[in-house]
């Protein structure tokens, strides 16, 4: 069976300069064993890629995703490539 692009790489969020901001959820799982049935806990991860290109993960969450993919627009100077209501929204500023 094929694997989606969003489970491979995580759902995606938005557009950050060059980078593309996506989030990878997991959900709590029931494994049964001899010692009796374990449950794992679920959680969310933020992720920033370019192209296919993995650039950072294990991000607490989509939002701290965000603001590192800003960080790393401020740098390059693509900042002024992010649209305003992205900016409004997770409330960005180069600083």
């Amino acid at each position: 069976m094929r694997v989606s692009k969003a489970d491979k790489m995580g759902s995606y969020l938005c557009r950050i300069g060059g980078y593309d901001v996506r989030q990878k959820i997991t959900l709590p799982k029931s494994i049964k064993g001899h010692g009796g049935v374990q449950n794992t806990q679920g959680g969310t991860e933020g992720r920033i890629y370019k192209g296919k290109r993995l650039i950072e993960s294990k991000l607490p969450s989509a939002w701290a995703a965000v603001k590192k993919a800003y960080k790393l627009a401020c740098r390059e100077g693509n900042a002024k490539d992010v649209p305003v209501k992205i900016r409004e929204r997770y409330n960005l500023s180069c600083d």
